[in-house]
């Protein structure tokens, strides 16, 4: 698979891209978001797992917040077990209600 270098992505008229956005046509939007490169990549992990869908991230921080804005939703309290990883802790120290109101449950 070859890498892919761009971090954006053209399209003929803004009905085209839109249609990629909304997930209505295959694509890519922004590099950061998706590329070709990490959807072959989760394409294989998806393969190799058997699994429905796969979805990668950049580093384990990036995957636990995806996790927990998944399922708290704004006001919920979670207890976390002692010897959390340093930077779980600090971002469990901040106000967890801010940043669960910018992503609200749908």
């Amino acid at each position: 698979v070859p890498v892919a270098l761009s971090v954006s992505y053209g399209y003929d008229d803004l009905d085209e891209w839109a249609d990629v956005a909304q997930g209505k046509t295959r694509g890519h939007i922004y590099g950061r978001n998706t590329n070709p490169t990490v959807a072959a990549f989760e394409e294989k992990v998806r393969i190799l797992e058997n699994a429905e869908a796969a979805t990668s991230f950049a580093s384990g921080m990036a995957a636990i917040s995806n996790t927990l804005f998944t399922l708290l939703s704004p006001g919920d309290r979670w207890k976390p077990l002692p010897g959390l990883p340093r930077p779980l802790a600090t971002w469990n120290r901040r106000s967890r209600s801010e940043r669960l109101q910018a992503f609200p449950r749908r």
